[in-house]
């Protein structure tokens, strides 16, 4: 069976409330910026701006429903299948073949939207190859870290954001009390402000605000590595602003101490 070169791209942005309206605001800007630069010219339909805003409203809909149902806290949603898509193949053309985008919406006591978006592509493979599909899509990653509409993204064995998010969503994964799950069913309303820490005290230092990159290989001791020497770093530098005693009170809305904050690397 002949396979088709392809590459996947997911992006991670943090809830700031539960809000239906917030949601939909939140759809709505990440409907113009996918339309913006998902214009292929090697696929011959890509879906509508209206399309993308009757999704959204199926969306929003289904999500209202499960918004006050504490047995319900993640929720997916595919907004289109490439191989549901015609698509025609001429001679020395490239076209898109197979493909997703999908939003997972998790109501956990750290709220956050996941989206993926995977590409597979068949024809004339001596003129592409990975690196072009990537540079394709790197601006609609950047501009959303610079706008906000997304605080991390998977992208090229890489992981992106601005520091800040970057520093904290990697502790977060390494304290038990604090790692996202999907049975944990509290709700942000339940809590005072999870992102409080990130969006106040880390956003308060210019060097956390600047977007940055980390490689992410599956399985590879460096990469483990390197996450240990950024998270190191970003400590020390916290402890010298804050200093101990500052530090540890900045923590107390996440329910965690100093020391089990610093040893999470």
């Amino acid at each position: 069976m002949m396979t088709f070169p392809g590459i996947q791209i997911s992006f991670t942005s943090f809830l700031r409330d539960c809000h239906k309206k917030h949601l939909a605001f939140y759809l709505q800007q990440l409907t113009d910026s996918i339309a913006k630069y998902h214009q292929h010219p090697w696929h011959r339909r890509c879906l509508r701006t209206e399309d993308f805003f009757y999704l959204n409203k199926k969306i929003i809909k289904e999500y209202e429903a499960i918004l006050y149902d504490t047995s319900v806290n993640r929720f997916v949603f595919s907004y289109w299948d490439f191989s549901k898509l015609p698509c025609e193949l001429k001679r020395n053309e490239m076209c898109l073949r197979e493909g997703d985008f999908s939003i997972t919406i998790e109501l956990n006591h750290f709220p956050h939207v996941t989206g993926n978006l995977g590409i597979r592509y068949f024809g004339d493979l001596n003129d592409i190859n990975h690196q072009t599909f990537y540079k394709k899509y790197k601006p609609f990653l950047i501009d959303g870290l610079q706008t906000g509409l997304i605080d991390s993204a998977y992208y090229d064995n890489q992981l992106i954001g601005k520091r800040k998010w970057l520093y904290f969503w990697k502790k977060v994964w390494k304290i038990e009390s604090l790692r996202p799950s999907c049975d944990r069913m509290t709700r942000y309303n339940q809590m005072e402000r999870p992102f409080q820490f990130v969006e106040e005290d880390l956003s308060s230092i210019s060097f956390m605000e600047r977007v940055t990159t980390l490689s992410y290989v599956f399985k590879n001791l460096f990469s483990k590595m390197d996450d240990k020497i950024f998270l190191k770093q970003h400590d020390q530098l916290l402890l010298l602003l804050w200093g101990r005693k500052e530090f540890a009170n900045k923590l107390k809305p996440l329910g965690v101490s100093l020391k089990e904050w610093l040893k999470a690397v």
